[in-house]
């Protein structure tokens, strides 16, 4: 969601793609309702990609997402309606981290994975540096 707001763009479909060890893979897609750059709508949605895959007894060597049907942010919206809001709020969240680093406001159930994760500036790191950016 941040890279769409830093060009000030939006997206209407988003897109899941597991490939295997095998290099088999597969993808899943949802067109959104409405276009958006809200990272709380487009992580739900990834979410909800990711439990209709079908996950193979494979041990998983890629996982992306994407986004696509890109368009410019400039489309009509309604004042103070709910999409407005989070885009606000996203705004707010982006320059907070961009002055004191990722880690400086997070949601709260992310705070459990102190006690698994080691933190950094930019994020958890995780077990497999494969799977961190």
């Amino acid at each position: 969601g941040k890279k769409l707001r830093e060009e000030k763009l939006h997206c209407r479909t988003l897109t899941i793609k597991i490939k295997y060890s095998d290099f088999r893979f597969h993808t899943v897609r949802q067109k959104l309702a409405h276009p958006t750059a809200n990272s709380g709508v487009l992580f739900a949605a990834a979410v909800r990609l990711f439990e209709q895959l079908r996950l193979r007894r494979t041990r998983i060597r890629h996982v992306g997402v994407s986004v696509t049907d890109i368009e410019p942010q400039n489309f009509q919206r309604m004042l103070f309606d709910t999409e407005t809001r989070r885009e606000l709020l996203d705004a707010a969240l982006d320059e907070i981290r961009s002055k004191f680093g990722f880690m400086a406001i997070l949601p709260a159930d992310t705070l459990t994975l102190k006690s698994k994760y080691r933190m950094e500036p930019n994020g958890y790191i995780l077990h497999n540096p494969a799977l961190t950016r």
